[in-house]
This record gives C-alpha cells, sequence and structure tokens, in this order.
C-alpha cells in the first residue's frame, strides 16, 4: 500500500488565514476507503463564513486551524477488507470516480466538515450516516460531480417542501442552492417558479431556470412578486440566501390559506445556514398566515446519488468558475472574499 499518513490539505489557521499545508491523516482501518482527491469546491456559504470567522460559534466542536470544506470528488485507490457498503448499495472498487465529500475526524486539525483535503479517509470513525461515497456515472465529468453536493442539499429541502402541478414556488436566493431549487421544483412538479434575489448578477443567473426573475434591488419585490401572481400570493416559498433578514419578509409574499377545515395553508421552508439569529416581528402578522414553516439540515443519505442521475439524464445543469490549482488556494479566498457577488462556483485542482 502507498504512504497515506501524510497528505495536504487546505487550513483556515484563523479568519481570513487559508494554507495549503501538509498534516497527519487519520489511521486507515480495515473498514477504511481512501480516495485521492481530483477536484474540491469551495463553498461560497458554510465555508466562506467560516473563513471569514462569522460562523465560529455554530456549534461548540468548530474551532482554529480547521479543515473546511465539504464539496470534493476523487478516485477510490484502497477498499479495506471490511469496508461498508455505500449509499443506494454502491460497492466501492479500485479505481471508481467517487463524491467523496467530508471527512469527520483529523488528527491535529478541526474537521468543519473536512473536505478540503488531497486524501479522503473514510472510515467508522471519520465518516457518519450522510458521508457515504456516491459513486459517478461515466457520462458525468468530475466538474459537475464536485458541483452536485449543493444540489443534494437543495434535494433534501425541496422533498420536505413538496411543489405540486399548478403551485406557483418563489426561490429567493439565486446562488447555488438557490438554482439548484429552481431546477428541482420543475423536476418534481409542474409548477411555475419566481427566482428573487437583490443582487443583480445573481438574479441575471436564474434566468434559464425560473419562468420569472425578480432583482430586488431594482424594484419592490414584494409588489412585483403581488402582480406576477395577480394579488394572491405565492403557495410556497424555499428561503436559500442565508440571509436572516430575509426571513421576516416573507410573510408577504406568501398567500392566504389554512383558515377553513381541510384547506392548505401556505409553506415556507428555511433551507439557508442562518449565522445570525431568525426575528419573526410582529407576530400577529405571522400568526394570521397560518403557514406552515419547516426547515432541513444537510442532505440524505442517497441525494447525491439521485443527484448523479439527474445530471446524467440532463435533467440538470452544473455551471462553475474556472478551475485554479489548489496551491492558489490562499489567494482564491481572498479573492471570493472581495468578488462575492461575482463568483458563480470555485473549484480547485489536486492533481
Amino acid at each position: 500500500m502507498k504512504d497515506y499518513s501524510k497528505a495536504r490539505i487546505i487550513s483556515f489557521k484563523r479568519p481570513f488565514d487559508a494554507q495549503v499545508v501538509e498534516v497527519p491523516m487519520p489511521e486507515i482501518t480495515e473498514d477504511s476507503i481512501i480516495v485521492e482527491t481530483v477536484m474540491t469546491g469551495i463553498s461560497l456559504g458554510t465555508e466562506m463564513k467560516l473563513y471569514r470567522g462569522i460562523s465560529i460559534d455554530k456549534c461548540k466542536e468548530v474551532w482554529f486551524p480547521m479543515v473546511p470544506g465539504y464539496e470534493s470528488v476523487g478516485e477510490v485507490t484502497y477498499v479495506g477488507p471490511r469496508a461498508k457498503v455505500q449509499e443506494q448499495g454502491y460497492v466501492p472498487k479500485v479505481g471508481d470516480r467517487v463524491m467523496s465529500n467530508e471527512i469527520r475526524y483529523f488528527p491535529d486539525h478541526c474537521s468543519a466538515w473536512g473536505g478540503q483535503t488531497g486524501l479522503a479517509i473514510k472510515n467508522s470513525k471519520t465518516a457518519g450516516l450522510i458521508d457515504d461515497l456516491a459513486k459517478i456515472p461515466d457520462n458525468v465529468s468530475y466538474e459537475q460531480a464536485v458541483c452536485s453536493y449543493l444540489p443534494s442539499v437543495a434535494l433534501k429541502g425541496m422533498r420536505r417542501l413538496k411543489p405540486k402541478d399548478g403551485e406557483t414556488i418563489l426561490v429567493t436566493g439565486c446562488g447555488q442552492v438557490g438554482l439548484a431549487a429552481m431546477q428541482l421544483a420543475k423536476i418534481f412538479a409542474k409548477c411555475t417558479v419566481i427566482a428573487l434575489d437583490n443582487q443583480a448578477v445573481r438574479a441575471k443567473r436564474a434566468k434559464p431556470f425560473a419562468d420569472h426573475v425578480i432583482d430586488a434591488s431594482a424594484c419592490d419585490p414584494i409588489k412585483a412578486v403581488r402582480e406576477l401572481t395577480n394579488g394572491r400570493g405565492v403557495d410556497a416559498i424555499d428561503e436559500c440566501s442565508g440571509n436572516p433578514a430575509i426571513v421576516d419578509t416573507l410573510k408577504f409574499y406568501l398567500r392566504s390559506g389554512g383558515w377553513n377545515q381541510g384547506e392548505e395553508p401556505g409553506r415556507i421552508h428555511l433551507q439557508g445556514d442562518y449565522p445570525k439569529p431568525i426575528m419573526l416581528s410582529s407576530y400577529n402578522d405571522w400568526f394570521t398566515t397560518n403557514a406552515n414553516i419547516s426547515m432541513t439540515c444537510a442532505l440524505a443519505p442517497g441525494d447525491k446519488t439521485d443527484i448523479l442521475r439527474f445530471v446524467s439524464e440532463g435533467k440538470f445543469k452544473c455551471a462553475w468558475d474556472a478551475p485554479k490549482r489548489v496551491e492558489d488556494a490562499p489567494a482564491l479566498y481572498k479573492e471570493i472574499d472581495r468578488n462575492y457577488f461575482d463568483t458563480l462556483k470555485p473549484i480547485l485542482l489536486w492533481r
């Protein structure tokens, strides 16, 4: 077996300080599967919040120095004799191309969530319920696969929201999760999708996937949604911006409902990662919406495989920025921080 005792990682030493360093790897056990990383993506949500130090209170187990990220793909190079079957019954083999994603343990770094590593060592200590490998179909590129993790998160949320034929769905936030939610809503149902963002460059990206796009920086978005729905409001909202300030406004977009027996209320799903408290001001305004409010965290087992199948079948589209070498990662994080809204999906090449 090759020497897998050390490998390169991206380390956040402190806020705004990303470095590429070599560190000890987790122990290789009989149930280990090893993936040599080919590409990783940088999450503009959770990962950049950690980089900026504004999400460090997410849980007591998060600290500096940390290995961030959860968007990684690569090639299986070792399968231990007691390795478990992966999601949807996938039995990994050496040479397979896979989504590897989170690693939950490193000997001398916090795992947050450990995807920015040159070696993904997956076993019972380093991988949990939702961390299984997913095999990449032959007609899906590494670039498409590395962009498929956040759509898997959106898929879990869309299954909770349950769009129906004939409904109007509002998606707030046109980042990677929001763009995925728009496409998934159309896969789930024959519905009308309205996309909303307060950044013109992001709103423009939604045009291929939504029936209507609202640039909230150029109009009154509440009035625009009401006009598009003939004053009625939308049936459901998938909030994908991660901005806690927008949540309190969602009641103004939602249709009335739930007043009579058997009458379904409007629905709001909180899909974002919110670093600050969410305030529902004027509770009476919320009380009288009768709304069903739901939320989901991360993804569910099997979601990655389902998204890869959608991509393989041509039902789901991915987009990304020109890949950069992993050696350029420290400068790339700084560039993303400066030009955040102009960034689509950063990808790093590890070999």
